[in-house]
């Protein structure tokens, strides 16, 4: 199975928000449907508050871990169940679908276009055969159908 890890990009002066990333979807390739080849090699991104706490120690706590933890479970999600993930797929926490962690009410995410490529050119073209999609963090009302 393939190896996940999650690169952090702090938030800055130009980005309010911390940017998670993973790395290692990509090793190989996704069962994609036919005609959806494209999306064979993909990468995830979540964003956070630049108040979320990142620090090696905060992140020995499931309350702040929590993030980091459901991105490597997403990023093996189409490897391990030989599927694939395109945009607007949406990934339930169970079903009926329960919150993810005792701090929250999120218990769904989305699959979204990658919209935030400012201060990542130089990093995304290097990796010019995987697609990127932000995943958004959603509570079951948010859920449609």
């Amino acid at each position: 199975m393939v190896h996940i890890d999650i690169f952090l990009v702090p938030a800055n002066n130009a980005r309010s928000y911390h940017t998670l990333i993973t790395s290692g979807m990509n090793a190989l390739p996704a069962n994609t449907a036919d005609g959806e080849e494209e999306w064979r090699y993909t990468e995830l991104l979540m964003y956070l508050p630049s108040t979320w706490d990142v620090s090696p120690a905060a992140l020995e706590e499931p309350q702040n871990y929590w993030p980091l933890a459901w991105l490597r479970k997403l990023g093996r999600f189409p490897h391990e169940n030989k599927t694939w993930f395109g945009l607007g797929d949406t990934i339930p926490n169970g079903e009926p679908p329960k919150p993810i962690g005792d701090q929250t009410q999120l218990s769904n995410f989305v699959l979204l276009p990658f919209l935030h490529r400012y201060g990542f050119n130089d990093f995304l073209d290097k990796l010019d055969t995987a697609h990127f999609s932000d995943v958004l963090n959603l509570e079951r009302e948010n859920m449609c159908g």
